[in-house]
């Protein structure tokens, strides 16, 4: 079968779905302007227009964003780019499946005008460039086999481990990536992603000019596990442990009943825990060798995103679903608790908020489907659902094959390991790539199923 970048020329050339990718990008562009931008972006463009900078949310991030931006003045541009980024791996990505070309296009025609792509595509934050990122690598895995990979597909790779290194758990996709191909027999390629991402990860600020943020983010989960174990009326601490603790903070922020799905309800003692690193694992160490169930308890709520169905249950919902409750009773911005699946509001203050003519007739229009979708984000933002029905339709799909292609998902498993980790919260764009792959899985089992019926 002939590979390569001029396969996916020709498909889009003998196509229509070229008309409707772009067609599909202006609507949702022009609807969207200047793009939805969540409150860590909008701190950056702040940090921006102060002549300052942070590694906080990525070196390489912050210099993308503030370069493509001129330092925040034009938001709109960055959400231009990473969009179109995105249209293109999402196309790439499906072109490169072992699939009939008929599921291809529809596949990839009905995708392009859901939120799934638009709404998520327009967003501006380093999840949408990481997801690109691996969804190229993830391309790459599909294609690679005993031939020699076209010179166009090379460049495909190293564009897929830049991306994917604009966000940490992209950087551990790039890990799983390097594991594929070195399964796959490409040793140098193996080596030159992990070189080239652990180089842009380390040594980006000092590249980059990037000031290096004050507190220690890779911190952060183990400040939040200590947190939950302190909080517990029956957790076993040590008069030695809690003068540790006392070191980083006050033994009534310890105690604050507060909940465990989200790290930062610790960040109080995170500048001090980031002076002194040894101590605080030390710390760590101990608490969790006598109180192993609250650790894990706690990783189980922090991680539900990544963690698949049968033994877990699946995330909170972005809204509150007690009909008891006044509706945004407890909704701090757009009725929403819990992190969204897609981001629907511009958190820039309003006079820094262009709009285009007529986008006021177009935006609920396009915003419309994400409200419906919303409601369900706790499946439809499930990335461990979606990862494990990838992961079981391509066993029933290729059987005897299938160890073959699952290698080709390991940079999503090494995503979601990352995130059980070290990650101290657990949001749907995130693990965005497996939610893409999860719904091009199931969209294929729709077409399959349509054929069936239509030959009967």
């Amino acid at each position: 079968m002939k590979m390569g970048i001029k396969r996916a020329i020709n498909f889009l050339r003998n196509n229509s779905i070229a008309f409707a990718g772009v067609l599909s990008f202006f609507t949702f562009g022009y609807g969207l302007f200047p793009g939805r931008i969540y409150k860590d972006s909008a701190t950056m463009f702040e940090l921006m227009s102060e002549g300052r900078s942070t590694d906080q949310w990525n070196a390489l991030y912050f210099w993308f964003l503030s370069l493509t931006s001129n330092r925040g003045q034009f938001p709109f541009i960055p959400a231009l780019i990473c969009a179109a980024l995105l249209y293109v791996s999402v196309f790439l990505f499906i072109e490169s499946l072992p699939i009939l070309e008929q599921s291809k296009k529809q596949i990839f025609l009905f995708i392009i005008v859901t939120p799934f792509v638009g709404v998520f595509g327009f967003t501006i934050g380093h999840d949408v460039t990481a997801t690109s990122g691996i969804l190229l690598l993830l391309r790459i895995l599909f294609i690679t086999n005993s031939s020699k990979l076209p010179r166009s597909e090379i460049l495909i790779t190293a564009l897929g481990v830049v991306l994917s290194s604009t966000s940490n758990l992209g950087c551990a996709a790039v890990l799983g990536f390097s594991l594929g191909m070195f399964f796959r027999n490409r040793k140098l390629i193996s080596i030159c992603s992990i070189l080239a991402s652990a180089t842009i990860t380390l040594a980006g600020p000092s590249l980059l000019s990037i000031e290096r943020a004050e507190v220690d983010l890779s911190l952060a989960a183990f400040v939040g596990d200590i947190k939950c174990i302190a909080q517990h009326p029956e957790a076993e601490i040590s008069q030695n442990e809690w003068e540790a603790l006392t070191a980083l903070g006050p033994k009534t922020r310890w105690l604050e009943p507060k909940s465990c799905a989200i790290a930062d309800n610790g960040f109080f003692a995170l500048e001090s825990a980031s002076n002194s690193k040894s101590e605080v694992l030390r710390t760590w160490m101990s608490l969790i060798r006598n109180n192993p169930q609250i650790m894990l308890q706690a990783r189980i709520q922090r991680a539900s995103n990544a963690l698949p169905p049968i033994f877990f249950r699946s995330p909170p919902n972005m809204f509150d679903t007690s009909y008891s409750n006044p509706v945004g009773a407890l909704a701090a911005n757009d009725l929403q608790i819990h992190p969204d699946l897609f981001k629907t509001s511009v958190d820039l203050p309003a006079n820094q908020v262009g709009r285009l003519p007529f986008q006021n007739i177009l935006e609920p229009i396009v915003l419309l489907p994400t409200f419906f979708l919303n409601q369900r984000s706790d499946l439809w933002g499930w990335g461990g659902f979606w990862l494990t029905f990838a992961i079981f339709m391509l066993l029933i799909r290729f059987r005897k094959e299938a160890p073959f292609y699952l290698v080709n998902l390991l940079p999503l498993v090494f995503m979601h390991m990352a995130l059980v980790l070290f990650s101290p919260s657990s949001a749907p764009r995130y693990v965005y790539a497996s939610i893409l792959v999860g719904i091009i899985s199931l969209l294929n089992l729709v077409t399959t199923g349509m054929r069936w019926v239509k030959a009967k």
